[in-house]
């Protein structure tokens, strides 16, 4: 399993990186996709929302959600390894990425990096990894795993 998240924490990370090096108007383009497909919905509800408004939402979710399942893979990862400091690295390896990720897209025509962001990426790759831990520790008592505690 641990080969699995180790995959799963890779592919994630390609495709952030990928995602930060699409050019803003194919960003736009993309996002202003889900944006109008999430407005029908919101109508058929009788919510309405400004279009601009929602596609900062719908792209700030894009970015949670990114974040949230890399930092839950590299926890589930980095529990199985060897590493004496493991929630150090790992909290090093979601400050790297998030910042890496906004530093790619400010290279990128009609991107611009935002140290908001990063906060937001790094906010939900810790949830990630911290609801990975949880679920470990609970997992590891209802086992009487003798597991190194988690530092």
């Amino acid at each position: 399993m641990r080969k699995t998240w180790m995959i799963i924490g890779i592919i994630t990370l390609f495709f952030i990186f990928g995602q930060s090096l699409i050019p803003g108007h194919l960003s736009a383009e993309q996002s202003g996709f889900f944006t109008q497909r999430f407005q029908a919905i919101l109508t058929l509800f009788g919510i309405q929302m400004e279009l601009s408004l929602l596609s900062v939402l719908v792209r700030k979710t894009a970015h949670a959600v990114e974040f949230f399942i890399l930092g839950l893979s590299w926890a589930f990862y980095i529990v199985s390894t060897p590493l004496k400091r493991k929630i150090t690295f790992l909290v090093f390896l979601g400050i790297i990425s998030a910042t890496l990720d906004e530093t790619l897209q400010f290279f990128v025509p009609g991107r611009h990096a935002s140290f908001w962001d990063v906060l937001l990426d790094v906010s939900f790759y810790g949830l990630g990894g911290w609801l990975a831990f949880l679920w470990i520790s609970k997992s590891d008592k209802k086992k009487g795993s003798p597991r190194e505690p988690l530092r």
